[in-house]
């Protein structure tokens, strides 16, 4: 997936107004040197006093119009910028969601931030001050330097020739200043995921005693990054300095010729005076040119960084299918987990129970993820009472089923938070009933304060057993016709687990779940043996009664 075209749509009409305002600004700059001539030698030699007071407030009225223009200028062209890395925002979300759990891993805890963070600012500023002032800052010299032309060819062309050696220099320094970006980026990248993942764990830093090292690696990173850092900015200001040097020599260069031909009488005072302010008025549009290489070479960068994220490596179907009422029907048609495993077909009945097994990484949570459409298969598909997963609306999927696991952390925020966000439409009394049921209310708190119950990052205040009930909650919410459990009973105690087997038996859907514990596995009636080959359907013809289960609540 390409980056979306800037200029479409209103965009379109804003870089026309950009247009405009710079063509307004180019005008005030030359009606404002012809005045000071004219008033130089026409009214100031003829002694005119009210000419010349006229003259002064045709000035003021000139730089009151280009600075309204310049205001216009920048604010719409902030407008633009920032409504473009709006919608690319959006896009890289949506590529985001539709890669692999193994591709938004890979991607690395800073990476992505710095994606959403870095990158598109750096191309808001290309669009928002480089692209806009490059606009601008062209129509000012093609304007200034016609009017330089009438005024004298000579003191035309020696600007010419200063502006012709700056721009050369600004473009070999570009370059280095393009590997400084990249060297810069990279270090930045290296750190921000170092800081995020060792964040993420510094209880098992400090508990390992491995503190000193982990702060001597981070201060290697931050060393390089400063290091990386210091050589963009020698580039950097490389170009400014160059500008710089080239505004001067420019003004040098034309008040040196003009004051030559003053002394042969080619030119009037009233010329070096329009000659000079021309010149001097060039110096914000050669500064803004000397910024927009360096915004050009950070959106160069990352428009590369971000091509690459919007390739997704996936690319699921449009959702537009809905179901009107979920019954709970599953069936698996020809599907393939990994490359090199046979195809898998089945088909599970209502209020079925299906237990999960293999050994560690067979690729049990893989297929759990399959069915809940948080994966795709490599081929084949999942159907949900008729109609095929990867086509249902995301309402109807998240409503037909509901998946806990460890794996799917909970959110920052409160405990009515995570319970409705599955189901945002669960009205209180299903949101009471599903704590009771895992035991939240006697573990957290009482109803309804339970509700407000603040949830750190991932559930970190919470015990894992305390987790493992709340993601369990927020799975059976609403009841969907299909409930995956991913090794819920690994973190529970045992009140904990004769909740989740009551849960097992009592749920009026199909279950479909892993697990270790031999009283827990005896449930299922079925059993889907996931192995390096594929996987197997295995019957189970004496599940455990209800009755054998404890059914005692915790106190």
């Amino acid at each position: 997936m390409n980056l979306p075209p800037v200029y479409v749509g209103r965009r379109r009409h804003w870089l026309v107004t950009v247009v405009g305002c710079g063509m307004v600004q180019a005008a005030c700059v030359i009606g404002i040197a012809a005045l000071m001539q004219r008033a130089l030698d026409q009214e100031l030699a003829s002694g005119n006093a009210p000419g010349v007071w006229t003259f002064l407030a045709g000035i003021v009225a000139l730089g009151l119009l280009g600075g309204a223009a310049r205001w216009v200028e920048r604010l719409t062209a902030e407008y633009l910028g920032q409504d473009y890395v709006h919608e690319l925002r959006l896009k890289m979300f949506s590529a985001l969601a539709r890669k692999s759990p193994d591709a938004r891993s890979a991607e690395g805890r800073g990476a992505v931030p710095l994606r959403f963070m870095t990158d598109l600012n750096a191309l808001r500023q290309w669009i928002s001050l480089g692209q806009s002032r490059l606009i601008v800052a062209l129509l000012l010299l093609a304007a200034t330097l016609g009017y330089l032309l009438v005024l004298s060819p000579v003191a035309a062309g020696a600007v010419l020739a200063v502006l012709a050696a700056a721009t050369g220099t600004s473009l070999f320094l570009g370059r280095l200043l393009e590997q400084a970006v990249v060297r810069s980026r990279q270090r930045r990248a290296r750190l921000a995921n170092l800081v995020a993942e060792r964040v993420a764990n510094l209880s098992a830093i400090i508990g390992f005693g491995r503190l000193p090292s982990e702060k001597a690696q981070l201060e290697r990173h931050s060393r390089e990054l400063g290091g990386a850092m210091a050589d963009r900015a020698l580039w950097t200001g490389g170009l400014r300095g160059t500008t710089e040097f080239a505004i001067r020599l420019a003004m040098a260069a034309v008040l040196g010729v003009l004051l030559i031909q003053l002394g042969q009488g080619q030119v009037s005072p009233g010329t070096i005076l329009a000659a000079v302010s021309v010149v001097a008025l060039l110096v914000t549009p050669l500064r803004d040119l000397s910024r927009v290489q360096e915004y050009w070479t950070a959106a160069r960068v990352s428009r590369a960084k971000l091509s690459g994220f919007l390739t997704s490596e996936q690319s699921p179907a449009r959702r537009n299918r809905a179901i009107a009422e979920t019954h709970g029907i599953l069936q698996l048609q020809d599907l393939h987990l990994a490359a090199g495993q046979r195809p898998f077909s089945t088909v599970v009945p209502a209020g079925s129970r299906v237990l999960v097994s293999g050994l560690n990484g067979a690729g049990k949570t893989t297929l759990l993820w399959t069915i809940a459409g948080i994966r795709r298969p490599l081929a084949g598909r999942v159907t949900i009472d008729g109609e095929a997963a990867h086509r249902l609306d995301r309402h109807s999927l998240q409503s037909s089923v509901g998946i806990a696991s460890p794996a799917l952390p909970l959110l920052r925020g409160t405990v009515q938070l995570n319970l409705r966000y599955r189901a945002p439409k669960a009205d209180e009394a299903a949101l009471q009933a599903v704590c009771v049921q895992t035991g939240l209310a006697d573990l957290l708190g009482s109803w309804p304060a339970l509700l407000d119950y603040r949830v750190a990052d991932e559930g970190s205040n919470l015990s894992r057993g305390e987790q493992a009930r709340l993601q369990l909650a927020r799975a059976i919410v609403c009841a969907p016709g299909i409930l995956l459990l991913d090794e819920l009973d690994a973190h529970l105690d045992e009140p904990g687990r004769t909740l989740l087997r009551q849960l097992i038996v009592d749920y009026p859907g199909t279950v479909i779940f892993t697990s270790h514990d031999p009283v827990t596995v005896a449930l299922a009636d079925t059993e889907w043996q996931v192995g390096a080959d594929g996987i197997r359907l295995l019957s189970r013809t004496s599940p455990v009664q209800p009755v054998a289960l404890p059914v005692e609540m915790p106190s």
